[in-house]
């Protein structure tokens, strides 16, 4: 999965590692009916985008039949023309429906550019100035920490506020407090660094500046972006995402593992993710951006758009870098040698995943050229468009020479002056321990707590590599911080820090014994939640070999008996963990999430049995005592899971009837405040 994505979906850095660059898609959804094969009527290619083309239709079948995706949208276009526009795969199985070139996809983070572009029309207006603070336009924004009023629209846009990441519930239904708890959040918040000194993935920063084009304009962010943007340049399939704008000709989503097809999934965060729409629209949108297509920003707005703006702790980071602009992911070269140099064909991209689809935007304005490409499924989307812009070069630059297979890596002698990099690292959600071997010239990486098995990586030419991947990684430091960054091998994408060292403390403290509990259960969240890459049930994990921090999705320096600190200023989505309340063991409070401790949670007893929401709409629990098979009578809107430490057993939004229920497992119900479930169980 690329990077950017408005879900808080986690990466594994022990598969970044170890993954080949072969095999980068990740599990999505597959199976389609008969007349899923057959690809849709589309504008007759031009000789010149012959090997594009064929790369494009080649790339989107391989998602399909390798089970990464159900459908998929694909369309080229070159200076106002489309040279594809091809739609493969199945939007509805049990109709027989297939994908067409008007099937709508949820767009995730691709949906940043447009509220980007909805800034810079303010800016061309002079309602807006992209150096001025966020809180002259929102003065309902404030923070617990006092440097939040030198953020600006700015960094809002190239990912470089500090806020600390992501506040929001994905779901299955709309839903419009988004706003209000993004806020609230904020106000107990602190900043992950000061404004401006670094840039790392944030979704909050494109909720504020939703925010920001609503008050400045008095109007709601979807309305303006539609008589502004999607209304001149004919999107007229671009709207908001599947589950709240509905529609007949959208791609449905199919879970890979079970094959179960979900509820329309809704992204309530339009700004940085709640779009739907489709390849062709994507590149008509694309088009606008670039000199010499219908244009609705100014000439210097363009530019701004364009103009390399780093922050600084980017000067740590050897190749191509990512959030050096104003909304995009990435820009890089192609056809220049090492995929990253100032010759060649410069790219822009802009990726998106949401909790079912990805999509992927990707510009080269010197060749006037736009490609999008988006599927109902979990592959990456700038893995799905890496072979298009390969097409590119090929067909703009047969001569340039293919670069040569790589041969295999011999491991080197690893330098000494890289011992002191030797520790423990956090990233976005864990611990890794990094051991160097400089007898067997290895790099070892070690989850703590066991998830997976201990990684060896060789180092070669300055980098580490987990052969057969070419993906390189080393390691830097900047500002007191110690990191490893990785840059992917391949055409597309740039460095990312991926862990970040923890120093030893010195005194350090433990957590009062009301929040030294294995498991924790989510209490506050909504019934239409979206839960397949969302933990209800999280555990928390302390380490003998690292006293003083706490792991607890993501890793946290403990500061009080009550409190432990987010410790990964470098990696996105981390927050504070706090105890606010002691009724019934304590509530745990992460950002916007609340938790409570495992042990605390009702008993389910084998007798018929009511459970009914309390007037605080918090979540209900019930623990498994003793096996059994559960049977459930739910209100109109209420929601029952069944889950383990490991796994989803049962979720009422997919499942009917009857389940087992073994020993030792949880049961959620979640509804509105009054709201009564019947269990029995046998």
């Amino acid at each position: 999965m690329s990077q950017p994505s408005i879900h808080v979906n986690r990466r594994n850095v022990l598969a970044i590692a170890t993954a080949s660059a072969a095999a980068t898609l990740l599990p999505g959804c597959g199976g389609q009916g008969p007349k899923a094969f057959e690809t849709a009527a589309q504008v007759p290619p031009s000789s010149s985008n012959a090997a594009a083309i064929s790369n494009a239709r080649e790339s989107a079948w391989k998602a399909i039949s390798s089970g990464q995706g159900s459908g998929v949208s694909a369309a080229i276009m070159e200076r106002g023309e489309f040279v594809l526009s091809d739609a493969m795969g199945v939007a509805d199985r049990a109709q027989n429906r297939a994908v067409d070139p008007k099937t709508r996809f949820n767009i995730g983070s691709v949906s940043k550019m447009f509220a980007t572009v909805a800034i810079l029309l303010l800016v061309d207006e002079g309602k807006v100035a992209l150096d001025a603070p966020v809180v002259r336009y929102l003065q309902e924004f404030t923070m617990a920490d006092a440097r939040f009023s030198d953020i600006t629209l700015r960094m809002l846009l190239n990912h470089s506020s500090g806020l600390p990441g992501t506040t929001a519930f994905i779901g299955f239904e709309p839903d419009a407090t988004m706003h209000r708890l993004l806020l609230d959040t904020l106000k107990r918040n602190r900043l992950k660094h000061a404004p401006g000194a670094m840039s790392m993935y944030c979704n909050d920063g494109f909720t504020l500046a939703e925010m920001v084009v609503e008050q400045v304009t008095g109007r709601k962010f979807v309305a303006f972006l539609g008589d502004r943007v999607f209304a001149p340049l004919g999107m007229t399939n671009t709207t908001t995402s599947l589950g709240e704008s509905g529609g007949a000709n959208v791609a449905e989503y199919y879970d890979a593992a079970s094959g179960k097809k979900y509820p329309r999934e809704v992204v309530p965060i339009y700004a940085a993710g709640g779009f739907s729409s489709t390849a062709e629209d994507l590149c008509r949108f694309g088009d606008s951006l670039m000199a010499g297509g219908r244009n609705l920003l100014s000439p210097a707005s363009l530019q701004e758009l364009y103009r390399w703006q780093p922050a600084p702790f980017t000067s740590a980071l050897r190749e191509g870098k990512w959030y050096g602009q104003v909304g995009w992911d990435y820009s890089t070269h192609i056809g220049s040698g090492n995929g990253n140099g100032s010759s060649g064909m410069q790219v822009f991209a802009k990726g998106g995943n949401s909790g079912f689809y990805s999509a992927n935007l990707q510009i080269l304005p010197a060749e006037k050229m736009v490609i999008a490409m988006i599927t109902s499924g979990k592959a990456s989307g700038d893995k799905l468009t890496e072979p298009i812009l390969a097409g590119v070069l090929a067909d703009r630059r047969p001569a340039v020479p293919t670069r040569s297979p790589p041969q295999p890596r011999v491991p080197q002698a690893i330098p000494a002056t890289l011992d002191r990099y030797a520790g423990h690292y956090a990233s976005e959600t864990g611990t890794m321990k990094i051991a160097i071997d400089s007898q067997r010239r290895k790099l070892i990486l070690t989850s703590l707590g066991g998830v997976a098995p201990p990684v060896e990586l060789i180092y070669n030419d300055g980098y580490f590599f987990a052969p057969p991947s070419e993906n390189r990684t080393y390691f830097g430091s900047r500002d007191g911080i110690d990191f490893i960054a990785q840059s992917p091998a391949g055409l597309t994408g740039g460095d990312l820090v991926t862990l970040q060292k923890l120093e030893p403390v010195l005194n350090p403290q433990q957590l009062q014994p009301a929040l030294r509990d294995a498991f924790w259960l989510m209490r506050n969240a909504p019934a239409a939640v979206e839960v397949l890459d969302f933990n209800l049930l999280e555990a928390l994990k302390s380490y003998e070999e690292l006293p003083g921090y706490v792991d607890f999705r993501g890793v946290r320096r403990i500061e009080r008996p009550d409190f432990a600190a987010m410790a990964g200023s470098a990696l996105r989505d981390q927050t504070d963990l706090a105890l606010i309340d002691n009724r019934d063991g304590g509530l745990l409070r992460t950002g916007h999430l609340l938790w409570s401790a495992a042990r605390t949670a009702g008993r389910l007893p084998k007798a018929p049995s009511t459970i009914t929401i309390g007037t605080d709409g918090f979540n209900e629990w019930r623990a498994v005592d003793a096996g059994g098979v559960l049977n459930f009578t739910l209100p109109a809107k209420g929601r029952v899971i069944v889950v383990t430490p490991d796994a989803t057993l049962y979720d009422s939004i997919v499942d009917r009837g009857a389940v087992y229920a073994p020993t030792g497992s949880y049961v959620f119900f979640a509804g509105a405040a009054g709201d009564s479930f019947q269990v029995t169980v046998s």
